[in-house]
């Protein structure tokens, strides 16, 4: 039976569920709407799988439903990924009439597919086969790259571990997931970057949540593929509290390749930091760049800077950190105008205040500031972000920057420190998996 992947948004990387899912089944052909928009020929498919990665990807699911619910009519169609449950209520009802939907998460897909090659069924526990198989995937040179000392370098992707020990409160990883982990098997990680590296890859990205989940596991694979591959660099994914935590497993990373890390900041705010609950304190986010910095690794910090209790100085405070941190030019401009989003199984509560009734429109609760005039000035902020191309960050920051300024009525801005940000190492996705997109 002809099963057809329907991959919607993967952060500029290959299909990551689409490698996964190949490997267990032979008549998996997958499709990238972010790289082939066109028609899907769904004739003689048996089977439907449309990922709902994050909002970005549920929102492009979402269209191509409604779109195609003619053609979807009569066929199994299944919703895989964490907004999988969020984009099943979303839908229209009469869409949800019309279709046979179930909304699956990986290892449910597993079993769903692993007949078809005779394999036993998957169980959610902390241990996880892993296998790869990428031959049916467009080139690696059609997606994300890596700016790097004048170098445009093909990125790839793994994950060596999968949910998180975590609970952030507005964090759709938390909500699905709720403190529990699995680790991918080790060697078949590292086969899947060496083929990888065979293909053109000499970035790559660790997808997992964070990569400090489970260090006694990953950390030897990073070293191991370094080993191995030797000219190679990495980016992985670390909370800024285990940062500060764990700064002695940062050398040893720093030596092996690690090119920067990507934390969660979201906010300088201690109010929107503990209603998040981030478990870290303003305080601890520039002791974490410091540490990266002094061992030569960079920061990409991710920010949530439009919440309920958000105030324009909230924003201004995380420009100027951006600014006296020299990281304009590797921070996604759309990353200034995210607002927080809060879906039906998200764990916020909404009894702090602010949050309206449920739209399916934005697939979650949309709330109401508590300064007004941050309405306005998230929708600059997000035309201006919209128009910022790959890369070259740093003209589009400036915009922004200069806007807020110019909101708060602040004439003159203070002598910048001098840089200790290592060179720059920019990835060529301007979008990001929680940002709305623009109409």
């Amino acid at each position: 039976m002809r099963t057809v992947l329907v991959s919607t948004y993967d952060l500029g990387h290959q299909p990551q569920l689409g490698a996964e899912l190949a490997a267990i089944c032979d008549d998996l052909e997958v499709v990238d709407l972010t790289r082939s928009p066109g028609a899907i020929d769904l004739a003689g498919a048996g089977r439907v799988i449309v990922t709902a990665p994050m909002f970005t990807g549920s929102v492009a699911a979402k269209e191509y439903i409604e779109d195609h619910q003619d053609d979807l009519a009569g066929k199994p169609v299944v919703l895989a990924g964490l907004y999988a449950s969020v984009l099943e209520s979303a839908l229209d009802p009469a869409v949800r009439e019309r279709l046979s939907l179930r909304s699956f998460d990986r290892f449910q897909l597993q079993d769903l597919l692993k007949p078809a090659k005779g394999g036993d069924p998957s169980r959610p526990t902390a241990k996880r086969a892993y296998r790869a198989e990428r031959r049916g995937l467009l080139p690696l040179a059609q997606y994300r790259k890596v700016l790097a000392k004048g170098a445009s370098i093909a990125n790839g992707y793994v994950e060596a571990s999968i949910g998180c020990r975590h609970r952030c409160l507005h964090c759709p990883v938390a909500a699905v997931w709720d403190g529990r982990i699995a680790v991918n098997d080790a060697a078949g990680v590292l086969a899947d970057i060496e083929e990888q590296h065979r293909l053109g890859a000499r970035h790559f990205s660790f997808g997992d949540p964070d990569f400090f989940n489970a260090p006694q596991h990953t950390i030897p694979i990073l070293q191991e593929a370094h080993r191995r591959l030797g000219e190679v660099t990495f980016d992985i994914t670390v909370k800024v509290s285990e940062l500060v935590k764990h700064e002695e497993w940062l050398d040893g990373l720093a030596e092996n390749g690690l090119a920067f890390v990507i934390s969660a900041v979201e906010s300088l705010s201690p109010e929107v930091l503990a209603k998040l609950g981030k478990g870290h304190t303003p305080e601890e986010v520039f002791k974490a760049r410091d540490l990266l910095f002094e061992r030569g690794v960079g920061l990409h910090p991710t920010f949530v800077p439009f919440t309920p209790w958000t105030t324009r100085d909230d924003i201004l405070d995380i420009l100027d950190f951006v600014w006296n941190s020299h990281l304009e030019d590797v921070v996604e401009p759309v990353q200034y105008s995210i607002e927080l989003l809060t879906p039906q199984n998200s764990l916020i509560d909404r009894a702090q205040g602010g949050f309206l009734s449920y739209d399916p429109d934005v697939m979650g609760y949309p709330f109401e500031y508590r300064d007004s005039a941050l309405s306005a000035l998230q929708r600059k902020i997000a035309l201006l972000a919209s128009a910022c191309g790959d890369g070259g960050y740093a003209g589009t920051f400036e915009a922004i920057y200069s806007l807020v300024e110019t909101d708060l009525g602040r004439s003159e801005r203070a002598a910048r420190p001098a840089r200790r940000a290592p060179e720059p190492v920019v990835v060529t996705e301007p979008w990001f998996c929680c940002a709305a997109p623009i109409r």
